[in-house]
This record gives C-alpha cells, sequence and structure tokens, in this order.
C-alpha cells in the first residue's frame, strides 16, 4: 500500500485575500445586450463562479443557455428580480419544423412567471368531422393549442409549450403561435442570486430558493451543515457525499461511503481515504487498486489535479 500526504491548494477554492483572485468572479459574462454574474457562468466568468447548469454561451451576439437537453435563446436577464425571458431556439424559426417535444424547466433552478402558462400542443389529428379549427402544419396536419387537451382525445401526439396568459388558444393563424413563441416567456430564479459577503466562494456553495435571502437563518442554512460521516472521516467543506448535498461543496471533491469505508474518485482513479485534517488542510490517502497485491494493481500514473491538490 501506498500512502501520501497531499496538501489542498485552498485558496481557488475558498476565500480570495487578493484583488487578482477575486477579479475571477467579479468578471460579468457578456454577450450583445445581455449581462450577468452570480449564479451564471460562461465567456469570460470562471466555472467555479456559477452553478454548473448555468452556463451562458455567445454566438454573433445571441446568448443561449442548455436547460434539460433543450437550448433556449436568452432575450433577457433581470438579476435584480431574478427573472429571465427565455425562447426555444427551435421555436425561433418555422414552427412546422421546430422539434415537437415539451418545454421543460427543472423547479430546482427556474419556475414559470405567473403572467406565463403551459399549454399544450396536440398534433396527428383526426378530428372525425368535427367542427373543429386549429392550424395545419404540411407534415403533421391539423394541430391545435389547448388548456385542456383531453378535450383532444381524437389527437394522437402532444407536447407542452409556455405561453402569456393572455394568449388565446383557439385561433386559426399560424403566425400568430409564431410570434408569441420567438417572443418567449418568463421564469423566475429558484436558487439564491448572491454570494456570501463575508467570503468570496468561486463555485456555487449555497444554493436556495428564491424566497430566502443573504441573511439565512440557521435552520435554513441547515443543508451545508451537515457533515459526511464514514466509519472513522468526517468532513465538512469542501466535501460533499452522504448526507451532505453535491451542491455544498466543490464538483470533484465528493466522498463515498461504503462499509464503514471512504473513498473518492480523482482523475479517473479510485482513492481510498484514511484521514482528513480540515485544520492542517491534509489528506491521506491510498489507490484503492493497491490495498491489494501489488503485481495485480493496473500500473498507471498517480494524476493529482494541481489546482485542487
Amino acid at each position: 500500500m501506498v500512502l501520501f500526504f497531499i496538501f489542498f491548494l485552498f485558496h481557488p477554492l475558498l476565500c480570495a485575500s487578493s484583488k487578482q483572485e477575486l477579479g475571477r468572479c467579479e468578471t460579468q459574462f457578456q454577450c450583445g445586450n445581455i449581462t450577468a454574474d452570480f449564479p451564471f457562468w460562461g465567456g469570460n466568468r470562471d466555472k467555479l463562479c456559477g452553478h454548473p447548469s448555468l452556463e451562458l454561451h455567445c454566438n454573433k451576439d445571441i446568448t443561449s443557455l442548455s436547460i434539460s437537453d433543450q437550448e433556449f435563446r436568452v432575450l433577457h436577464i433581470n438579476q435584480l428580480s431574478k427573472s429571465l425571458r427565455l425562447a426555444r431556439t427551435d421555436h425561433m424559426g418555422s414552427f412546422c419544423s421546430s422539434n415537437f417535444t415539451n418545454t421543460t424547466l427543472p423547479p430546482k433552478l427556474f419556475k414559470l412567471s405567473q403572467t406565463y402558462k403551459s399549454v399544450t400542443v396536440v398534433y396527428h389529428c383526426n378530428p372525425f368531422r368535427l367542427n373543429f379549427q386549429g392550424y395545419i402544419c404540411p407534415e403533421t396536419g391539423m394541430i391545435f393549442v389547448s388548456d385542456n387537451p383531453e378535450n383532444y382525445n381524437f389527437c394522437l401526439a402532444g407536447f407542452t409549450a409556455n405561453v402569456p396568459r393572455s394568449f388565446v388558444t383557439k385561433r386559426k393563424d399560424l403566425a400568430d403561435l409564431e410570434s408569441v413563441l420567438k417572443k418567449g416567456f418568463e421564469v423566475k430564479q429558484s436558487i439564491m442570486s448572491c454570494l456570501p459577503t463575508s467570503s468570496l466562494v468561486f463555485f456555487s456553495l449555497f444554493f436556495f430558493s428564491n424566497h430566502l435571502s443573504c441573511a439565512s437563518t440557521k435552520k435554513e442554512l441547515g443543508w451545508c451543515e451537515a457533515i459526511f460521516e464514514c466509519g472513522n472521516i468526517t468532513a465538512g467543506f469542501p466535501f460533499s457525499g452522504g448526507s451532505r448535498p453535491q451542491f455544498c461543496g466543490h464538483p470533484s471533491l465528493e466522498l463515498h461511503c461504503f462499509n464503514n469505508k471512504t473513498s473518492i474518485i480523482i482523475s479517473d482513479h479510485l482513492y481510498d481515504v484514511l484521514h482528513i485534517d480540515l485544520t492542517s488542510k491534509t489528506i491521506k490517502l491510498a489507490k484503492a487498486e493497491l490495498g491489494g497485491s501489488f503485481c495485480t494493481a493496473t500500473f498507471t500514473t498517480t494524476t493529482l489535479p494541481p489546482e485542487i491538490f
């Protein structure tokens, strides 16, 4: 068994004492008329300065964001009101050539603004000479937009889309629907939009609902007060794992527990964690494969990411 000590380079993970280090997260994302900071990142704004799922992309002054495997165009960001106006990229062109898939928003990140609603677009419809009027797409035939899709049981398929509450579903002009979808819909952030003032955390440490302020109570902060415990190993920040949520630590420092033994994956290698001393910021590791016979181990280089260890 090969044992070794590793020193954490905590300065890029925890607190910044110099202007140079603080500058990493003071840089804003900028693209066209869109500017953004925490909880967003992208462009010149470091990945560790925002939520992992909120990376903004810029292409020809157009900002986009991928949510639940769908690409959205970001039309506006208001960080004061914690709101965004989004439009599905495939809805920016002809509706009939778009992807007929649900518009899905992860509730832990966003919730639909109260001035918008979710409607169901049903297609592959055969109204059997009933007096129904809808939109017409060349390849899919008649299409209906409904607040009550159960009224259209003569349609074989459907998907959801977000429109203003004022939108009247019983229309015949396809251009009206296309215009509404291109203007997008508004969502509210469901995560905390400010960093702790006492120290700058370069990655998103605490994510709370928008009902919580930065001055959260001790009870509300309990998510990240939980300690990882496994055998004789206990650990807090910057680690996660067990009952300690992943967002309470660095993405690469997730601890695992099996049969009261702690392990961690570093650069695709599994290591046994033998000791953690958060006071001296040291950790004692052993490559898991070397716990048995050395001759049967995989002869690979022990690689440690220098930005972490």
